[in-house]
């Protein structure tokens, strides 16, 4: 398992000041997981994600909503694109009740856009299970991210303070 932090404000700055609030933001994470004594593998950056592997990604992801700079955080699974493989992997994410789909390719690695790859799972959580499509007010909404050759499915977003990352402010003069 993995968690898969997304960040907002930084996003909109230039290549060489987005690089060094990311590595700010990244410094405050592995700060934050060492202190909660949480054990992680790696982290990885880019296209406006960080990626964290770890064992304990559902108390990692909760505690990781406190830091700023991040503005959510899922607890995910992890795969190669495969649309099969997805297919699968939100059948089993899927309990009871109505659902929905949302994906979002954020690398265009896949050759099926967003809104294929949602009536493509949908359809087969539909047919295995009987289940129905709820787009507003569902009672699952199953999240999928494709990033480069991995696909990442979550159920729960926790939302977090956003903003700029602690630490990547400047200093100033007032005269």
């Amino acid at each position: 398992t993995c968690v898969l932090v997304r960040y907002s404000e930084i996003g909109l700055k230039g290549p060489q000041t987005r690089r060094r609030m990311e590595k700010t933001l990244v410094d405050n994470i592995r700060i934050c997981l060492e202190t909660e004594k949480i054990k992680f593998k790696m982290i990885r950056r880019g296209n406006s994600r960080i990626i964290i592997f770890t064992d304990d990604a559902d108390n990692a992801s909760v505690h990781l909503s406190r830091v700023f700079g991040v503005a959510s955080s899922s607890s995910s699974i992890y795969f190669e694109t495969d649309i099969e493989k997805i297919k699968d992997a939100a059948l089993s994410l899927y309990d009871k009740g109505t659902f929905r789909i949302s994906s979002r390719r954020i690398t265009k690695s896949m050759k099926e856009n967003s809104t294929k790859i949602n009536e493509i799972v949908g359809a087969h959580i539909v047919k295995e299970k009987k289940a129905k499509v709820k787009l507003k007010n569902s009672d699952i909404d199953i999240g999928i991210e494709v990033i480069r050759k991995n696909a990442y499915l979550f159920t729960k977003t926790n939302q977090g303070p956003a903003g700029l990352p602690l630490g990547a402010q400047g200093t100033i003069a007032c005269i």
